[in-house]
């Protein structure tokens, strides 16, 4: 179930993250992912919780420094 719940946070945050262009298919997506995200969340215990967590921060981690290379651009000189 926590790998479950990674994989949720991981689209949520991916998703969370572009909202400005999500499609409608997207926004229900992301309303639904945030509701069963909750009720998965609730049901794991502190262990399972830090090592969600844990392994969030870790892919978390990549995304900022990829979404960095791939979007700000340094100046040209």
């Amino acid at each position: 179930m926590r790998d479950k719940a990674l994989a949720m946070l991981k689209r949520k945050i991916y998703l969370a993250d572009i909202c400005d262009e999500l499609t409608c298919e997207e926004e229900a997506e992301l309303a639904e992912l945030d509701k069963d995200f909750e009720n998965i969340k609730s049901a794991l215990n502190e262990d399972d919780k830090n090592w969600l967590y844990d392994g969030f921060a870790v892919w978390y981690d990549k995304f900022m420094d990829m979404e960095t290379k791939m979007f700000i651009k340094p100046r040209g000189g």
